[in-house]
């Protein structure tokens, strides 16, 4: 996806996925309930020399959402 949108050639690329609690301050960035679980998705890419091309964030809560894999 990277490659045939933007042009970024990747070689490899890693996904981490938790559960969070968000504090007032990362809540309100996103505009999120303070009180609640969150998944915190976490997603890189890399070059083929293994520089870092592109991240990404999110936060989706868990009583919104399942993950599949």
């Amino acid at each position: 996806y990277l490659e045939e949108r933007f042009g970024l050639v990747t070689r490899g690329a890693t996904h981490l996925v938790r559960t969070v609690r968000l504090d007032g301050e990362t809540a309100g960035y996103f505009r999120l309930p303070v009180n609640g679980d969150y998944f915190e998705i976490c997603a890189r890419a890399f070059a083929p020399d293994r520089t870092p091309t592109y991240f990404q964030r999110m936060y989706i809560s868990t009583a919104e959402c399942a993950l599949m894999f």
